[in-house]
């Protein structure tokens, strides 16, 4: 080891290019690591989360199969099932928080009582939601972590406080733990009990809750699917207009968040394994260009008595000593790269939210796979170059050496056109992606979104406010024209309908016709957004 510190010193410029190198071929293959143990790897923040399955559901003749609930179908599902130890619902939506200075929109979610159970989660701090809290009108809420230290410096006198939501007060009774996630594409701030009474008991058409299912000990997936088919069979007949068609798709929920990434990050993790290769290719093909002048030090050794062994033991301590720097140059590496990422990786992926994106670090085992990695890097480009110059001919030393260069050129040559090419297509598929039509004028236009309090939300009442809303902004001296609409082009979530024609008339109900999204505009709306209309009249 102290002769290796000294050779290495001795050729600093050799020694910084090969720990450069490798740090960059470590530092990449560690961020991606990191990402997908955080994603992939690490258990779920829920209490035995392989028995915590999503009930969606499931229309095989529209061909869904990941559709919202029905108020009264949980309701149905939560009385009647046999399967499973607690059952909860949510819905999303956003609120105004009041009273602290400026208004800010907020993401609620609406959740039975039994929520944290289901999950499997406490509070760190407070306590969850309970029934005598859905009797009494949901005024309580539970804040979220970042909420509670964004607004609150995290401390515990938050418990007991009152905070104006949408104009009404509630009581923070918990703060909810920091990896607390829930299926839902914004991140929520605040969560209040989910009050079903009057004719929301008794609503099946609108599809707008989540329902979350905990196993019961010994159930198995297939069983519970067969319990909710019988009881989908039963609620048909007892309401063939609304529930005809109408199934339930379990899905472990381990399987829900995480399906949509893992093609992409498995690709990541190969990719930068590729790059790690090359980087090897590139150190053995400098380890070997060094070895010719090291030719006279090593007779020297064979001649004082070193064997072959000893001659290849001083090489890879050499070797590794390179790599253990490159990979401490790699963590950091790793550490600023993870900084950069992280804002950024749900875009990149395509989803709204990757589990364990919130708390993505240097952990323990990325610091285990840093090491390995390391370790093997220096195998890998020390080991045949080691191996080749400890032979005793000098002549064969050479001729093997030259063969094995081209080789490693040949293989890095290989690795860098799978990656080059790969990296082509994607950009190529991003220039026609960013061509593609929308089918309007995006440039120059802005959305505003709008949340209209529950106190206005009254047909003559949200026809005066639109009607002003839409005045206000017209005087605004920078805009050209307004337009309103429930969702804006580009959302895939909204109302659907059934659309029954003159050209199907074997269609016989809404249930049998074709179902498409359905958004309600103002007029202006096709000349405000650029929309070329191909025949007919604007709106």
């Amino acid at each position: 080891m102290r002769y290796a510190f000294r050779s290495c010193r001795k050729n600093a410029g050799f020694s910084a290019a090969v720990v450069l190198i490798v740090s960059l071929g470590v530092g990449g293959s560690a961020t991606a690591f990191s990402i997908f143990n955080a994603a992939l790897l690490r258990p779920l923040p829920y209490r035995d989360s392989d028995r915590v399955v999503i009930a969606w559901e499931k229309r095989p003749k529209e061909g869904s199969r990941e559709n919202g609930v029905t108020p009264a179908d949980y309701l149905d599902w939560r009385a009647r099932n046999q399967v499973f130890a607690s059952l909860t619902a949510h819905d999303e939506g956003p609120v105004t928080l009041t009273g602290q200075g400026t208004p800010e929109r907020l993401i609620a979610v609406s959740a039975s009582t039994d929520m944290l159970a289901t999950y499997g989660v406490q509070p760190v701090a407070g306590r969850g939601f309970t029934s005598s809290d859905e009797r009494a009108g949901g005024r309580v809420v539970l804040l979220s972590y970042g909420f509670w230290q964004q607004h609150y410096g995290a401390s515990r006198t938050a418990i007991g406080s009152t905070i104006q939501l949408d104009e009404r007060p509630y009581t923070v009774i918990g703060i909810l733990p920091q990896d607390f996630r829930i299926y839902f594409g914004a991140k929520p701030d605040v969560f209040v009990p989910l009050v079903l009474s009057g004719s929301r008991r008794v609503d099946r058409g609108s599809h707008d809750l989540l329902v979350i299912g905990r196993l019961r000990p010994g159930i198995r997936l297939p069983e519970a699917q067969a319990d909710m088919t019988a009881i989908n069979s039963r609620l048909e007949k007892e309401w063939p207009k609304a529930n005809t068609g109408h199934e339930t798709n379990l899905v472990p929920i381990d399987a829900q968040l995480r399906n949509a990434v893992r093609p992409t990050l498995l690709v990541l993790m190969l990719a930068v394994l590729f790059v790690l290769l090359i980087a090897c290719a590139n150190v053995a093909n400098l380890t070997l260009a060094r070895g010719f002048s090291r030719q006279r030090e090593l007779a020297v050794r064979e001649a004082l008595g070193a064997g072959r062994m000893r001659l290849v033991r001083l090489l890879l301590t050499e070797s590794f000593l390179l790599s253990g720097l490159g990979g401490v140059l790699g963590c950091g590496f790793a550490f600023g790269m993870l900084q950069v990422l992280k804002p950024l990786l749900p875009r990149i992926a395509g989803v709204a939210w990757i589990p364990g994106m919130d708390t993505l670090s240097i952990d323990r085992n990325v610091l285990l796979f840093i090491a390995l990695v390391s370790v093997l890097s220096g195998l890998l480009f020390g080991i045949v170059p080691a191996w080749r110059f400890s032979r005793s001919s000098l002549q064969r030393r050479m001729k093997d050496s030259g063969r094995l260069q081209e080789i490693l050129i040949v293989a890095e040559a290989a690795l860098s056109c799978i990656l080059l090419t790969g990296a082509t297509l994607l950009l190529t598929s991003f220039v026609r992606l960013s061509r593609v039509n929308p089918g309007f004028q995006a440039g120059q236009r802005i959305s505003l979104e709008v949340t209209i309090p529950p106190e206005l939300r009254q047909a003559e009442l949200e026809n005066v406010l639109c009607r002003r809303m839409l005045e206000n902004t017209a005087a605004l001296p920078a805009v050209r024209s307004t337009a309103l609409t429930n969702y804006v082009p580009g959302f895939t979530t909204g109302w659907r309908w059934g659309l029954r024609t003159e050209a199907h008339p074997e269609v016989r109900s809404i249930q049998d016709s074709l179902k498409i999204w359905m958004r309600v505009v103002r007029p202006g709306f096709v000349s405000t957004m650029g929309i070329p209309i191909i025949v007919g009249r604007k709106p």
